[in-house]
């Protein structure tokens, strides 16, 4: 379609530098203006030395708002559309609320182009979003125990038929690429070809398959958490199983929630969105107490689930359950932590982890074996345990080693197999065999397993993290999925409320209670906290500038350690905010960046590289 009438485009530079994320203006050549499209990737000339640049136009317009002179457009990269308005608003809008750059999210959200993908597209069939949907907001918890994982797969089938018979699309998130196969193998039986986008495919799969549903209207995608940002046409529901799992949150900056991602394009595009799977997050939880995302209860029949505390590791209940299922021919699962050493200080007596007397924060006991906060840096040699007020405190337990070979011994009629690390088995045989997997790795079997088997629950809660207990339940309840209609299930090294709890599976319930401890500390995700990384100068200024506004909790600094510092001297400040003051935050943390960089340098330890002085992450749980 000829633009004649544009004479001003308006640019986003492809560059992290805080300084140049903003829009530019320039003007479009005579030649070009018949060709000029917003979404195009373009070469413009910048700085002093017009260094041609790359760039994607953003907006056309006759006059510009800049008075002085401008530059032109040098040439158009490829006449293809890849920068589609309503991916830039996404981006524009989490680039305020995470404190990044636009670029930043450009490069992660924008696939690298194949010329010869270009040749064989026509410019047909821009994205949309559905008239016919509502903006809705539902969580919903599958039925356990049916035909293995057949119920997460039956979910989404029975969503994507509706919208798909609607004229809608559909996309369906997934935390791997084993549950994106698993999705896609259910809805191929039943009829449904859907695109799948992952990072498992080549750079010209990916670029195929990121225009194609732009212009194919009701589709099913199926992918990982970069397909939350696919311009799909026509979306009208989005699915997102097991939302808790961590493999959602990107590990480099920005540091992107799917979650996080998928509400605020909601916001933009008006799609309904459903989270679905065993368990739930906290963060979840908490939208749905508070009225934002609404509760879909589902009748299903409850797993048989036993619990005992017996200091044994595999105790009479467990070897009964095995015992059992091996001689009916069926096979069993035993759930197994491979965790590493948790550093974080329990209680000796309750087994319960410590916090700081000051700020709450997590305490570890250090090199001379002083309880310490990992927070505000105090050291707490008067602390005690806030459940049983014990004064005596141990390093969290180690992770459990490979049960295999004492399967192995203890069954010789059954056949013996692992799955965990680089060796993760997707479909275990039936009959006489023994699975041990560690969590996330449990294959499926056809008809389910006879028995599943979680042991050391304790190492799972004793992992060094926030999320504890919350994951611990996610991970048991999706070993538990695995079980069948008549199948057993038997758990040891929890007690009280916990146990009680999660035999009779309320899921919720534990998980709200969960929710409500975190308040009662201020942990998130009942507020929310950012990280600030760099010079003991740099991240005391900062402390001092915030100090003013009663709306933030500043914690440190301290200085960071471990095998992720950047450089020498590093130092770290959390702050805790609520939700309100984001974007505030947000824009405060970034004009400090942008001034830090301005003004001073950091080089990183490891490649010699310059980097930014003042690294931000807007919901930081990993030092908790």
């Amino acid at each position: 379609m000829p633009n004649s009438g544009f004479q001003i485009a308006r640019v986003v530079i492809d560059s992290n530098l805080p300084q140049l994320d903003r829009e530019f203006e320039y003007r479009v050549p005579a030649e070009l203006t018949g060709d000029i499209r917003i979404g195009q990737e373009i070469l413009v000339p910048f700085g002093k030395a017009k260094t041609p640049t790359t760039g994607y136009v953003v907006g056309l317009s006759e006059t510009a708002e800049h008075q002085g002179e401008l530059g032109s457009i040098g040439s158009i990269v490829h006449p293809e559309v890849i920068l589609y308005e309503s991916t830039y608003r996404l981006i524009r809008t989490l680039a305020a609320r995470q404190s990044c750059t636009t670029a930043e999210l450009l490069k992660s959200v924008l696939p690298t182009r194949a010329v010869s993908v270009d040749k064989k597209l026509s410019a047909a069939g821009a994205p949309g979003t559905s008239p016919l949907a509502t903006g809705k907001r539902t969580s919903s918890l599958v039925a356990p125990a049916a035909n293995a994982q057949g119920n997460m797969v039956n979910f989404a089938l029975e969503k994507a038929r509706q919208r798909i018979s609607a004229g809608e699309s559909v996309l369906i998130l997934a935390p791997d690429d084993r549950a994106v196969n698993q999705f896609a193998s259910a809805l191929s039986a039943a009829g449904i070809e859907p695109i799948l986008y992952s990072a498992a495919l080549t750079r010209v799969e990916k670029y195929t398959r990121f225009l194609a549903v732009a212009r194919t209207p009701a589709t099913v995608t199926i992918g990982t958490r970069s397909a939350a940002f696919l311009p799909i046409r026509d979306l009208g529901l989005v699915l997102m199983w097991d939302e808790g799992d961590q493999s959602y949150i990107e590990q480099s900056a920005p540091y992107l929630s799917t979650r996080e991602v998928l509400l605020v394009r909601q916001q933009l595009e008006n799609f309904d969105v459903a989270f679905f799977g065993n368990s739930i997050s906290t963060d979840l939880q908490r939208l749905c107490e508070i009225g934002y995302v609404q509760v879909e209860l589902g009748a299903f029949k409850k797993p048989a689930i036993a619990a005992s505390d017996d200091s044994l590791r595999v105790d009479s209940l467990a070897w009964k359950a095995i015992q059992q299922s091996i001689a009916a021919s069926r096979p069993v699962l035993v759930q197994v932590s491979s965790r590493g050493t948790a550093s974080s200080a329990f209680c000796k007596n309750c087994r319960e982890r410590v916090h700081c007397n000051i700020c709450a924060g997590p305490i570890w006991l250090d090199s001379n074996g002083r309880p310490s906060c990992r927070w505000c840096n105090a050291i707490q040699l008067q602390a005690r345990c806030q459940t049983c007020s014990g004064n005596e405190f141990v390093s969290g337990r180690a992770g459990a080693t490979r049960t295999a070979a004492e399967f192995g011994k203890a069954f010789p009629g059954a056949r013996v197999i692992e799955s965990s690390g680089e060796h993760v088995i997707t479909q275990a045989p039936t009959g006489k065999v023994i699975v041990v997997a560690t969590p996330g790795a449990e294959p499926e079997v056809d008809g389910g397993y006879g028995a599943v088997v979680l042991l050391d629950a304790g190492n799972l809660l004793a992992r060094d993290t926030l999320r504890a207990r919350e994951e611990a339940l996610r991970l048991w309840a999706n070993a538990v999925s695995y079980v069948a209609n008549d199948g057993r299930v038997t758990i040891t090294g929890i007690t009280g409320e916990l146990a009680q709890g999660f035999c009779l599976w309320n899921i919720r319930e534990l998980i709200s209670q969960e929710l409500f401890s975190r308040r009662e500390l201020a942990f998130p995700p009942a507020v929310r906290m950012a990280s600030v990384i760099g010079s003991e100068q740099l991240v005391l200024q900062l402390a001092q500038q915030l100090s003013g506004d009663e709306r933030y909790v500043a914690l440190g600094p301290l200085p960071v350690q471990g095998h992720k510092q950047k450089i020498a001297d590093e130092w770290r400040l959390l702050v805790k905010y609520p939700y309100a003051a984001t974007l505030e935050l947000a824009t405060t943390l970034k004009a400090f960046q942008l001034e830090a960089s301005i003004s001073s340098k950091a080089i990183n330890a490891r490649s010699g590289r310059a980097m930014r002085p003042v690294r931000v992450r807007m919901d930081e749980v990993e030092v908790i």
